[in-house]
Protein backbone atom coordinates (compact mmCIF):
# COMPACT_ATOMS: atom_id res chain seq x y z
CA UNK A 1 0.00 0.00 0.00
CA UNK A 2 1.19 3.53 -0.83
CA UNK A 3 1.83 6.05 1.94
CA UNK A 4 1.76 9.35 0.08
CA UNK A 5 3.40 12.52 1.48
CA UNK A 6 0.97 15.16 2.75
CA UNK A 7 1.55 18.92 2.73
CA UNK A 8 0.36 19.35 6.32
CA UNK A 9 1.09 17.08 9.23
CA UNK A 10 0.88 13.46 8.12
CA UNK A 11 0.92 11.00 5.27
CA UNK A 12 -2.08 9.61 3.44
CA UNK A 13 -2.73 5.89 3.78
CA UNK A 14 -4.07 4.90 0.36
CA UNK A 15 -6.66 2.19 0.80
CA UNK A 16 -8.03 3.42 -2.54
CA UNK A 17 -5.55 5.43 -4.67
CA UNK A 18 -8.45 6.73 -6.78
CA UNK A 19 -10.77 7.20 -3.81
CA UNK A 20 -13.04 10.22 -3.59
CA UNK A 21 -12.75 10.67 0.19
CA UNK A 22 -9.92 11.34 2.63
CA UNK A 23 -10.93 10.60 6.21
CA UNK A 24 -8.94 12.61 8.75
CA UNK A 25 -9.23 10.62 11.95
CA UNK A 26 -8.31 11.19 15.58
CA UNK A 27 -6.32 13.82 17.37
CA UNK A 28 -3.26 12.79 15.37
CA UNK A 29 -5.24 13.65 12.19
CA UNK A 30 -4.26 10.47 10.40
CA UNK A 31 -5.43 10.50 6.77
CA UNK A 32 -6.98 7.60 4.84
CA UNK A 33 -7.98 7.80 1.18
CA UNK A 34 -11.02 5.62 0.62
CA UNK A 35 -14.02 5.02 -1.64
CA UNK A 36 -17.25 6.58 -0.40
CA UNK A 37 -19.15 3.76 -2.14
CA UNK A 38 -17.37 1.18 0.02
CA UNK A 39 -18.21 3.13 3.16
CA UNK A 40 -21.86 3.50 2.17
CA UNK A 41 -22.13 -0.20 1.33
CA UNK A 42 -20.87 -1.15 4.78
CA UNK A 43 -22.28 1.59 7.04
CA UNK A 44 -25.68 3.27 7.30
CA UNK A 45 -24.26 6.31 9.13
CA UNK A 46 -21.97 6.93 6.17
CA UNK A 47 -24.94 6.58 3.82
CA UNK A 48 -26.57 9.43 5.71
CA UNK A 49 -23.34 11.43 5.74
CA UNK A 50 -22.96 11.21 1.97
CA UNK A 51 -26.55 12.00 0.99
CA UNK A 52 -26.68 14.63 -1.72
CA UNK A 53 -28.60 17.09 0.43
CA UNK A 54 -25.84 17.13 3.06
CA UNK A 55 -22.99 19.57 2.59
CA UNK A 56 -20.47 16.73 2.44
CA UNK A 57 -22.51 15.11 -0.31
CA UNK A 58 -22.83 18.33 -2.27
CA UNK A 59 -19.07 18.78 -2.20
CA UNK A 60 -18.48 15.27 -3.51
CA UNK A 61 -20.55 15.96 -6.61
CA UNK A 62 -18.43 18.91 -7.72
CA UNK A 63 -14.84 18.04 -6.82
CA UNK A 64 -11.98 16.69 -8.88
CA UNK A 65 -9.79 16.02 -5.83
CA UNK A 66 -10.85 13.90 -2.83
CA UNK A 67 -12.92 15.59 -0.14
CA UNK A 68 -11.49 15.58 3.39
CA UNK A 69 -13.88 14.63 6.18
CA UNK A 70 -12.69 15.01 9.77
CA UNK A 71 -13.56 12.51 12.48
CA UNK A 72 -11.51 13.95 15.36
CA UNK A 73 -13.16 12.02 18.19
CA UNK A 74 -12.54 8.55 16.74
CA UNK A 75 -9.70 6.09 17.24
CA UNK A 76 -7.52 6.18 14.12
CA UNK A 77 -5.98 2.73 14.63
CA UNK A 78 -9.38 1.10 15.11
CA UNK A 79 -10.90 2.69 12.03
CA UNK A 80 -7.76 1.86 10.05
CA UNK A 81 -8.40 -1.82 10.73
CA UNK A 82 -12.04 -1.49 9.67
CA UNK A 83 -11.14 0.45 6.52
CA UNK A 84 -8.57 -2.19 5.58
CA UNK A 85 -11.22 -4.90 5.90
CA UNK A 86 -13.94 -3.17 3.88
CA UNK A 87 -11.41 -2.25 1.16
CA UNK A 88 -10.16 -5.87 1.05
CA UNK A 89 -6.63 -4.88 2.07
CA UNK A 90 -5.96 -8.05 4.06
CA UNK A 91 -2.22 -7.42 4.26
CA UNK A 92 -2.91 -4.26 6.26
CA UNK A 93 -4.91 -6.04 8.97
CA UNK A 94 -2.85 -6.49 12.18
CA UNK A 95 -1.84 -10.09 12.77
CA UNK A 96 -1.19 -9.81 16.53
CA UNK A 97 -4.02 -7.56 17.60
CA UNK A 98 -4.36 -7.08 21.37
CA UNK A 99 -7.58 -7.35 23.37
CA UNK A 100 -7.59 -3.58 23.93
CA UNK A 101 -7.27 -3.01 20.18
CA UNK A 102 -10.07 -5.49 19.47
CA UNK A 103 -12.33 -3.57 21.85
CA UNK A 104 -11.45 -0.27 20.18
CA UNK A 105 -12.33 -1.79 16.80
CA UNK A 106 -15.62 -3.07 18.22
CA UNK A 107 -16.48 0.37 19.63
CA UNK A 108 -15.86 1.97 16.23
CA UNK A 109 -17.76 -0.77 14.39
CA UNK A 110 -20.73 -0.35 16.71
CA UNK A 111 -20.68 3.45 16.39
CA UNK A 112 -20.69 3.43 12.58
CA UNK A 113 -22.68 0.21 12.14
CA UNK A 114 -19.94 -1.78 10.42
CA UNK A 115 -21.14 -4.92 12.24
CA UNK A 116 -22.14 -6.97 9.19
CA UNK A 117 -18.95 -6.05 7.36
CA UNK A 118 -16.91 -7.07 10.40
CA UNK A 119 -18.68 -10.36 11.12
CA UNK A 120 -15.99 -12.72 9.78
CA UNK A 121 -13.08 -10.65 11.02
CA UNK A 122 -14.56 -10.34 14.50
CA UNK A 123 -14.76 -14.12 14.79
CA UNK A 124 -10.99 -14.21 14.24
CA UNK A 125 -10.29 -11.40 16.71
CA UNK A 126 -12.43 -12.84 19.53
CA UNK A 127 -10.33 -15.66 20.97
CA UNK A 128 -11.26 -17.39 24.22
CA UNK A 129 -7.84 -19.05 24.73
CA UNK A 130 -6.35 -15.91 26.30
CA UNK A 131 -5.40 -16.41 29.96
CA UNK A 132 -5.28 -12.83 31.25
CA UNK A 133 -8.58 -12.04 32.97
CA UNK A 134 -8.44 -8.32 32.13
CA UNK A 135 -8.01 -9.13 28.45
CA UNK A 136 -10.86 -11.64 28.58
CA UNK A 137 -13.16 -8.96 30.01
CA UNK A 138 -12.20 -6.62 27.16
CA UNK A 139 -13.03 -9.38 24.69
CA UNK A 140 -16.39 -9.94 26.41
CA UNK A 141 -17.16 -6.27 25.81
CA UNK A 142 -16.00 -6.57 22.20
CA UNK A 143 -18.12 -9.68 21.56
CA UNK A 144 -21.10 -7.87 23.07
CA UNK A 145 -20.65 -4.92 20.70
CA UNK A 146 -19.97 -7.15 17.68
CA UNK A 147 -23.17 -9.15 18.52
CA UNK A 148 -21.10 -12.35 18.27
CA UNK A 149 -23.14 -14.80 20.34
CA UNK A 150 -20.77 -17.76 20.03
CA UNK A 151 -17.71 -15.76 21.10
CA UNK A 152 -19.66 -14.07 23.90
CA UNK A 153 -20.63 -17.46 25.35
CA UNK A 154 -17.14 -18.94 24.97
CA UNK A 155 -15.33 -15.95 26.48
CA UNK A 156 -17.75 -15.54 29.39
CA UNK A 157 -17.33 -19.27 29.98
CA UNK A 158 -13.56 -18.81 30.15
CA UNK A 159 -14.03 -16.01 32.69
CA UNK A 160 -16.36 -18.08 34.87
CA UNK A 161 -14.07 -21.11 34.77
CA UNK A 162 -10.65 -19.51 35.11
CA UNK A 163 -11.09 -16.27 37.05
CA UNK A 164 -11.56 -16.37 40.83
CA UNK A 165 -11.04 -12.69 41.64
CA UNK A 166 -14.07 -10.34 41.86
CA UNK A 167 -15.18 -9.36 38.38
CA UNK A 168 -15.43 -5.73 39.43
CA UNK A 169 -11.64 -5.79 39.77
CA UNK A 170 -11.56 -6.19 35.98
CA UNK A 171 -13.61 -3.06 35.33
CA UNK A 172 -12.06 -0.21 33.37
CA UNK A 173 -13.49 2.79 31.54
CA UNK A 174 -13.42 1.18 28.10
CA UNK A 175 -15.18 -1.97 29.32
CA UNK A 176 -17.76 -0.12 31.42
CA UNK A 177 -18.68 2.13 28.51
CA UNK A 178 -19.54 -0.94 26.43
CA UNK A 179 -21.08 -3.29 28.99
CA UNK A 180 -22.45 -1.53 32.03
CA UNK A 181 -22.59 -3.06 35.50
CA UNK A 182 -25.30 -5.64 34.80
CA UNK A 183 -22.91 -7.93 32.90
CA UNK A 184 -20.54 -7.95 35.87
CA UNK A 185 -23.44 -8.96 38.11
CA UNK A 186 -24.52 -11.71 35.71
CA UNK A 187 -21.01 -13.12 35.59
CA UNK A 188 -20.78 -13.14 39.37
CA UNK A 189 -24.22 -14.73 39.62
CA UNK A 190 -23.25 -17.44 37.19
CA UNK A 191 -19.98 -18.19 38.96
CA UNK A 192 -21.79 -18.52 42.30
CA UNK A 193 -24.37 -20.78 40.70
CA UNK A 194 -21.75 -22.98 39.02
CA UNK A 195 -19.85 -23.36 42.30
CA UNK A 196 -23.12 -24.32 43.99
CA UNK A 197 -23.94 -26.90 41.30
CA UNK A 198 -20.38 -28.22 41.42
CA UNK A 199 -20.58 -28.59 45.22
CA UNK A 200 -23.88 -30.43 44.89
CA UNK A 201 -22.33 -32.84 42.38
CA UNK A 202 -19.44 -33.57 44.74
CA UNK A 203 -21.50 -34.01 47.89
CA UNK A 204 -24.22 -35.89 46.05
CA UNK A 205 -21.65 -38.55 45.23
CA UNK A 206 -21.90 -39.80 48.80
CA UNK A 207 -25.23 -41.40 47.91
CA UNK A 208 -23.91 -43.52 45.06
CA UNK A 209 -26.39 -46.39 44.70
CA UNK A 210 -23.64 -49.00 44.39
CA UNK A 211 -22.48 -48.29 47.94
CA UNK A 212 -25.85 -48.62 49.65
CA UNK A 213 -26.52 -51.53 51.97
CA UNK A 214 -29.62 -51.41 54.17
CA UNK A 215 -28.32 -53.95 56.70
CA UNK A 216 -26.36 -51.36 58.73
CA UNK A 217 -23.17 -53.34 58.33
CA UNK A 218 -21.05 -50.24 57.86
CA UNK A 219 -20.39 -50.82 54.17
CA UNK A 220 -22.11 -47.58 53.14
CA UNK A 221 -20.61 -45.50 55.94
CA UNK A 222 -17.00 -46.52 55.42
CA UNK A 223 -17.11 -45.58 51.75
CA UNK A 224 -18.89 -42.30 52.47
CA UNK A 225 -16.26 -41.42 55.09
CA UNK A 226 -13.41 -42.28 52.71
CA UNK A 227 -15.04 -40.21 49.97
CA UNK A 228 -15.37 -37.14 52.21
CA UNK A 229 -11.72 -37.47 53.21
CA UNK A 230 -10.78 -37.56 49.53
CA UNK A 231 -12.62 -34.28 48.98
CA UNK A 232 -10.65 -32.65 51.79
CA UNK A 233 -7.33 -34.00 50.56
CA UNK A 234 -7.98 -32.66 47.04
CA UNK A 235 -9.06 -29.23 48.37
CA UNK A 236 -12.55 -29.84 47.05
CA UNK A 237 -14.46 -29.27 50.26
CA UNK A 238 -17.21 -26.79 49.28
CA UNK A 239 -16.33 -24.16 51.87
CA UNK A 240 -12.89 -23.68 50.28
CA UNK A 241 -13.85 -23.67 46.60
CA UNK A 242 -13.73 -19.86 46.40
CA UNK A 243 -9.94 -20.02 46.88
CA UNK A 244 -9.32 -21.72 43.52
CA UNK A 245 -10.71 -21.33 40.02
CA UNK A 246 -13.63 -23.49 38.95
CA UNK A 247 -11.61 -25.03 36.12
CA UNK A 248 -8.90 -26.08 38.58
CA UNK A 249 -11.52 -27.58 40.88
CA UNK A 250 -13.25 -29.45 38.05
CA UNK A 251 -9.96 -30.85 36.74
CA UNK A 252 -9.10 -32.04 40.24
CA UNK A 253 -12.51 -33.68 40.59
CA UNK A 254 -12.18 -35.43 37.24
CA UNK A 255 -8.79 -36.87 38.23
CA UNK A 256 -9.79 -37.87 41.77
CA UNK A 257 -9.82 -41.69 42.01
CA UNK A 258 -12.46 -43.61 43.89
CA UNK A 259 -11.42 -44.02 47.54
CA UNK A 260 -10.36 -47.26 49.20
CA UNK A 261 -11.67 -47.39 52.80
CA UNK A 262 -9.23 -48.32 55.57
CA UNK A 263 -11.95 -49.48 57.96
CA UNK A 264 -13.56 -52.88 57.76
CA UNK A 265 -17.28 -53.46 58.01
CA UNK A 266 -19.03 -56.04 60.16
CA UNK A 267 -20.20 -59.35 58.78
CA UNK A 268 -23.23 -58.90 56.54
CA UNK A 269 -25.55 -61.53 55.16
CA UNK A 270 -25.76 -59.50 51.94
CA UNK A 271 -21.97 -59.27 51.59
CA UNK A 272 -22.07 -61.04 48.23
CA UNK A 273 -24.16 -58.16 46.87
CA UNK A 274 -21.70 -55.48 47.98
CA UNK A 275 -20.05 -53.64 45.10
CA UNK A 276 -17.62 -50.71 45.36
CA UNK A 277 -19.27 -47.38 44.52
CA UNK A 278 -18.57 -45.76 41.15
CA UNK A 279 -18.08 -42.21 42.37
CA UNK A 280 -15.83 -41.12 39.53
CA UNK A 281 -17.98 -42.58 36.76
CA UNK A 282 -21.15 -41.05 38.17
CA UNK A 283 -19.45 -37.70 38.73
CA UNK A 284 -17.90 -37.51 35.25
CA UNK A 285 -21.05 -37.14 33.15
CA UNK A 286 -22.54 -34.63 35.60
CA UNK A 287 -19.42 -32.46 35.38
CA UNK A 288 -19.49 -32.71 31.59
CA UNK A 289 -23.11 -31.57 31.53
CA UNK A 290 -22.32 -28.65 33.83
CA UNK A 291 -19.35 -27.60 31.71
CA UNK A 292 -21.36 -27.59 28.48
CA UNK A 293 -23.87 -25.10 29.86
CA UNK A 294 -21.45 -22.53 31.29
CA UNK A 295 -21.34 -19.18 29.51
CA UNK A 296 -23.73 -16.25 29.12
CA UNK A 297 -26.35 -16.23 26.38
CA UNK A 298 -25.98 -13.02 24.37
CA UNK A 299 -29.55 -13.04 23.08
CA UNK A 300 -30.97 -13.18 26.57
CA UNK A 301 -28.49 -10.64 27.95
CA UNK A 302 -29.24 -8.09 25.22
CA UNK A 303 -33.00 -8.64 24.94
CA UNK A 304 -33.96 -8.83 28.62
CA UNK A 305 -36.27 -6.18 30.04
CA UNK A 306 -33.98 -4.53 32.59
CA UNK A 307 -36.90 -2.86 34.39
CA UNK A 308 -37.58 -6.18 36.14
CA UNK A 309 -34.41 -8.31 36.22
CA UNK A 310 -36.18 -11.26 37.85
CA UNK A 311 -38.82 -11.77 35.16
CA UNK A 312 -36.45 -13.83 33.06
CA UNK A 313 -35.12 -16.12 35.77
CA UNK A 314 -37.80 -18.75 36.19
CA UNK A 315 -41.09 -20.05 34.93
CA UNK A 316 -42.94 -21.94 37.61
CA UNK A 317 -40.63 -24.74 38.68
CA UNK A 318 -38.57 -24.74 35.48
CA UNK A 319 -35.50 -22.55 35.64
CA UNK A 320 -33.90 -21.16 32.52
CA UNK A 321 -30.83 -23.15 33.59
CA UNK A 322 -32.67 -26.19 32.32
CA UNK A 323 -32.88 -24.48 28.93
CA UNK A 324 -29.12 -23.99 28.86
CA UNK A 325 -28.72 -20.41 30.14
CA UNK A 326 -26.93 -20.40 33.47
CA UNK A 327 -27.01 -16.62 33.71
CA UNK A 328 -30.74 -16.98 34.33
CA UNK A 329 -30.29 -19.39 37.19
CA UNK A 330 -31.42 -17.16 40.07
CA UNK A 331 -34.86 -18.53 40.75
CA UNK A 332 -37.60 -16.08 41.61
CA UNK A 333 -40.57 -18.19 42.62
CA UNK A 334 -43.64 -17.52 40.56
CA UNK A 335 -41.91 -15.09 38.19
CA UNK A 336 -42.73 -15.24 34.51
CA UNK A 337 -39.87 -16.02 32.13
CA UNK A 338 -38.72 -14.27 29.03
CA UNK A 339 -37.88 -16.31 25.99
CA UNK A 340 -34.41 -17.66 25.42
CA UNK A 341 -33.26 -17.96 21.85
CA UNK A 342 -29.91 -19.51 22.78
CA UNK A 343 -26.53 -18.54 21.44
CA UNK A 344 -27.19 -18.97 17.71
Amino acid sequence: MEHQGDRTTSTIVNFAPDGDIVLVIGREMKRFRVHSLFLKAASKPFVAMFKWEWQEGQDLLHRDSPKEIELPSDNAAALETILAIIHHQNNEIPRNITASQVLEVAIAADKYDFLDAMKLASATFLRSDITDANDLMRLVAAAYLFRNARAFKEITKALVLNCHVPYLDLACDEVESALGWRIFCLLETQRIFVRSEFSEILLGGINDRHAICNQRCGWTCKYAYAYLNSLKEKRLWPVGLHKISISEAMESAERMPDPVPEESSIECRHAKMHTPPKYRESRSWKLESLDENIGLCLSCVRDVDTSNPYDWHASGQTTIWQKGCIEHAIVSAGASAGSCSGTG
